[in-house]
């Protein structure tokens, strides 16, 4: 896939003090521990594939795979090969080393914070004057890819949950972004196109997000983009980006909470509830039961 890259060159502007203005040359983009890059040079996200739903903002460093709780495994995965050998620490069970192992080699952590994978980036203004750039018409530009339906596992854990304040929701037919709703309060109007205001000497922390009328059951890769608003130039936000796919909604094969404490494997099929459509009911199984849960699940989701 190509990538896609400012529009135009820009020249900076220096007045006879030797200041520079606002532009899209003093415009720096970078991700959590990422080296800020100029919004109209090539941005490469830190880990190559960018993210935007189904990757932690903040990935999993490699050495701290080891402890994730939640995973997301291809449902054409060997379930089979998995062993079922959890381990009891002061009475609660976890995933065992070699269990890890298998996931490592055969899955890849799912994101945290409830369930939300966001693109995480700052946007800052190295103008020491001049007005603030306004970002506009935040856009994805890309193409659905090939990808295997995924489905939920965990290892025993207490539970997890987060909040994040207004998000922008990107969808995948290139129109602009818009707000979200906020956790708790909104300081932009939920609905509205995003645009982004950066100050000289400022920044800008953002979190984007997939849209809801995006299918989950599919993977698009591809670019964000947005405009300056005085100049109309566009800019790279962040290229290499993935909409990753969800896990299969409803079913889940993997261990319970500490509460159940059993340290059975559990498969968990979709049961329908007026308060929650996504809600699973587990029941203690076979890894045989497993693959063959994965096999239905994954029929659930196959084109026509």
């Amino acid at each position: 896939m190509g990538s896609v890259l400012a529009t135009t060159s820009t020249v900076v502007i220096v007045d006879t003090l030797g200041t520079e203005r606002s532009s899209t040359k003093t415009l720096t983009i970078s991700k959590p521990n990422n080296t800020p890059t100029p919004a109209n040079e090539t941005m490469r996200p830190a880990s190559k594939k960018g993210i935007a739903r189904a990757q932690n903002p903040r990935p999993f460093a490699s050495n701290r795979d080891h402890f994730s709780y939640w995973w997301q495994i291809p449902t054409d995965a060997k379930i089979q090969d998995f062993p079922d050998n959890p381990t009891r620490i002061k009475g609660n069970y976890t995933c065992s080393p070699e269990q890890y192992k298998w996931l490592q080699k055969n899955a890849k952590p799912a994101p945290s914070f409830g369930g939300w994978g966001l693109l995480e980036l700052t946007l800052s203004n190295n103008a020491t004057a001049g007005g603030s750039l306004s970002l506009k018409n935040i856009r994805f530009i890309g193409n659905e890819v090939d990808s295997v339906p995924l489905i939920s596992f965990s290892c025993p854990t207490g539970g997890m949950g987060n909040s994040f304040g207004q998000l922008i929701l990107m969808g995948i037919d290139g129109k602009a972004a818009r707000w979200s709703k906020g956790a708790t309060q909104s300081t932009h109007q939920e609905g509205m196109p995003a645009t982004i205001n950066v100050s000289p000497q400022k920044a800008s922390h953002i979190f984007i997000a997939r849209a809801p009328e995006v299918d989950t059951q599919r993977q698009y890769e591809g670019t964000v983009l947005a405009d300056i608003a005085r100049t109309e130039e566009t800019v790279t936000l962040a290229e290499d980006v993935s909409f990753q796919r969800e896990s299969v909604p409803g079913f889940f094969v993997g261990y319970g909470t500490y509460a159940q404490g059993d340290g059975r494997f559990r498969c968990g099929v979709p049961e329908t509830s007026p308060s929650d459509p996504n809600r699973t009911k587990t029941h203690p199984c076979t890894l045989k039961e497993a693959a063959l849960l994965m096999k239905r699940a994954a029929e659930t989701v196959e084109r026509p």
